[in-house]
């Protein structure tokens, strides 16, 4: 007698003796469920022979069983699972029940049904998403004609965060338009540059729906979207196939090509910046920022490498834990790093002061990590680990905000930026070097009038520091009270205080630059 399975359409919480045969359509990784535990979650969406398909969540207890078991795509024969409600936001079925899966639930894969649908498409045009009836928690398909992407966005610190908006021409001649985000954005740039010409249609396949403003739009959603670029399936066969000969050679080819993938972070950091130098940082007006590239003279032990910090606001806390600027005392702190370092270029020298992420950066660690690792090998947690003996010698591009203060002629430096890394380096460089060959063809035009000023080595200079006993950045309301786009304040100096280097020491710069 041939095997009988139950219809997923039918599923519902009063019986738990359901088996059915169902396609594997999407899985993917979810957060943690419960959220103390250290393994993912497992969500599936599953479809029978009907075409009816049903969400399916497996907690993370459970899905470590199940992640080695499931693959998209296959055929599996379940049984033995629970049935509970599908409420909330963002649902890939439109199913008033899911599926839960535990321990006792048994699931065997079994050959290929092609009567299964292998990807369960369901597209919806531009006004049935949009229509005021429409549940805008459930995530839709579409499939479009791309007619218009916009430039690559992404922001300063995330690379999670690069987003294309992008326009596409649906079914009846709609637009739709979508925000792709992340790995999105790699692959239909990644497509563009190895396609040069013709139409480009896309299906995206869980889109969620977004509204703002009273505008609505689409974007991927977080874990469940997938998106297919001109690829050999079925559905976009047909699409192609049913389009106006003007409409198979699409203009955007070409602003594909040239949506380049944009810059790191990193480089954006310092792009369009020009290469100034420590000497400009004394004359300076307040909230000026320079980008140099000088090399490391010393770490201040002095001054410490960390400090307790609000998680909130990143400021230093008292010694009772109490933050001035939140004005509350905090019951639980955390540690940024803060560490003084002695820079050289070829003008002179200057304390500046680097934060956490740079700092973290640089030496691979976080400062928690580094202050267990500290604790292992000295007694005073106080000293400075090993670790930032690796910042000297090293050469820097580094992106400096100057501070002064009138009342005290004093300045203070903050690095908001800085990285060791090699090509930005020589680009600055090749900056630095050009800045020499043009002075030394204006020297050689012009005739000198007064004799140059005696310039006095670094080696000879006292050390420059604080003008306080703080060790972190200070929550008041003076000059220095915060950082300019960071988290606290720098070393301070007075306008005759700072040395400047002396010829061997330029000599080598300039020896190095080359």
């Amino acid at each position: 007698m041939a095997s009988r399975f139950d219809s997923i359409r039918g599923i519902h919480a009063l019986s738990f003796e359901w088996t059915i045969k169902v396609r594997v359509l999407r899985i993917w990784k979810a957060p943690p469920y419960p959220k103390n535990s250290p393994h993912p979650s497992l969500e599936m969406v599953l479809c029978d022979r009907e075409g009816s398909k049903i969400c399916a969540h497996v907690k993370s207890p459970f899905a470590v069983k199940l992640m080695n078991v499931l693959k998209e795509g296959s055929v599996y024969v379940m049984s033995q699972f629970n049935v509970e409600s599908n409420s909330g936001g963002f649902r890939a079925a439109k199913h008033g029940f899911k599926l839960n899966f535990q321990f006792q639930a048994r699931i065997a894969e079994t050959d290929d049904d092609e009567s299964i649908e292998r990807y369960g498409f369901e597209f919806l045009t531009a006004s049935r998403i949009f229509a005021p009836d429409f549940d805008h928690d459930i995530l839709v398909d579409v499939i479009g004609r791309l007619i218009h992407m916009g430039d690559i966005q992404q922001a300063f610190s995330d690379p999670k965060t690069k987003r294309v908006n992008i326009q596409l021409e649906d079914q009846m001649k709609a637009k739709l338009n979508i925000t792709l985000w992340g790995p999105f954005v790699d692959q239909i740039v990644e497509y563009a540059h190895s396609h040069s010409n013709g139409v480009v249609v896309i299906v995206i396949q869980y889109c969620k729906i977004k509204e703002y403003g009273g505008h609505k739009t689409l974007s991927n959603s977080m874990f469940a979207s997938r998106m297919f670029v001109n690829a050999d399936i079925p559905e976009i066969t047909e699409f192609i196939s049913g389009l106006h000969p003007d409409e198979l050679s699409s203009p955007i080819n070409q602003s594909l090509l040239n949506s380049a993938v944009p810059p790191s972070p990193l480089e954006s950091a310092f792009s369009d910046w020009s290469l100034s130098s420590i000497q400009d940082f004394y004359h300076a007006a307040d909230s000026t920022v320079y980008v140099i590239l000088a090399s490391v003279l010393k770490v201040n032990v002095e001054r410490g490498w960390y400090y307790d910090s609000c998680k909130k606001c990143k400021c230093k806390l008292e010694p009772d834990f109490y933050c001035t600027k939140c004005d509350c005392l905090v019951h639980a702190s955390t540690c940024r790093y803060k560490v003084e370092l002695l820079i050289l270029d070829d003008s002179g020298t200057a304390n500046v002061t680097v934060f956490d992420k740079d700092v973290e950066a640089f030496l691979g660690i976080s400062v928690i990590d580094l202050r267990k690792e500290h604790l292992q090998n000295v007694n005073d947690i106080r000293q400075m680990p090993e670790r930032f003996d690796r910042f000297i010698g090293q050469m820097f591009v580094l992106k400096v905000s100057v501070k002064t203060s009138n009342w005290n002629n004093s300045y203070s430096f903050t690095v908001q930026k800085m990285t060791s890394d090699h090509d930005l380096i020589e680009k600055f460089k090749r900056m630095a070097k050009a800045k020499i060959d043009l002075a030394a063809v204006d020297d050689a035009l012009s005739t000198p009038v007064q004799q140059k000023t005696t310039t006095h080595s670094v080696l000879d200079a006292r050390m420059l520091s604080f003008a306080d006993n703080d060790t972190g950045p200070s929550c008041s309301n003076s000059l220095n009270a915060k950082r300019p786009n960071d988290d606290g304040a720098s070393a301070q100096f007075g306008p005759d205080e700072h040395s400047t280097i002396g010829e061997g020491a330029k000599k080598k710069m300039k020896d190095a630059i080359v």
